[in-house]
């Protein structure tokens, strides 16, 4: 594109951003013109495609004392403030004593989904996961939650019979 700008005025350049892939974007514009003291003027641009945010509601969960062989339930939430949809492509736990439900999902733009964490301990003992949700959240592709509980033998703290 060539035009010239008269002495003591100015000239708009519209420039448009058109990504052909996701992500953080970086480029110059080079302006030559017939001014002897800067003959060329250099113009970074950066711009990011649009993208989905994943935020979570706690980052570390206790299910605290669980006897063992039984279960106990808590909620997680995945909120998606960004400006596409999030698609949680998988949860997993590190530990099978901790399961969740739904192990994959699609959070629209603005809205929250909550997910199901049951923790099972299948003995006596501290127990401890890391649940890993990985999403299309460019800069967060992966959030951890930490996860522990204890599990019990409730028997051993009954009251004895008293005859």
């Amino acid at each position: 594109m060539s035009f010239e700008v008269p002495e003591d005025s100015s000239q708009t350049v519209m420039i448009t951003f058109t990504p052909s892939s996701t992500g953080i974007k970086s480029a110059t514009l080079t302006i030559a013109s017939n001014d002897p003291r800067r003959p060329n003027v250099t113009i970074f641009l950066k711009g990011e495609t649009p993208n989905p945010r994943i935020v979570v509601s706690d980052t570390s969960l206790s299910f605290g004392i669980v006897r063992a062989g039984s279960s106990k339930g808590m909620t997680l939430t995945i909120s998606n403030t960004g400006v596409l949809p999030l698609s949680v492509s998988s949860i997993t736990s590190s530990s099978t004593e901790f399961s969740v439900t739904p192990t994959s999902l699609t959070v629209a733009v603005g809205s929250s989904q909550s997910v199901t964490l049951m923790f099972r301990p299948s003995s006596v003992g501290f127990k401890s996961a890391i649940l890993t949700i990985a999403s299309n959240d460019l800069s967060r592709p992966n959030v951890t939650v930490s996860l522990n509980g204890f599990g019990e033998d409730f028997n051993l703290f009954s009251s004895p019979t008293i005859l």
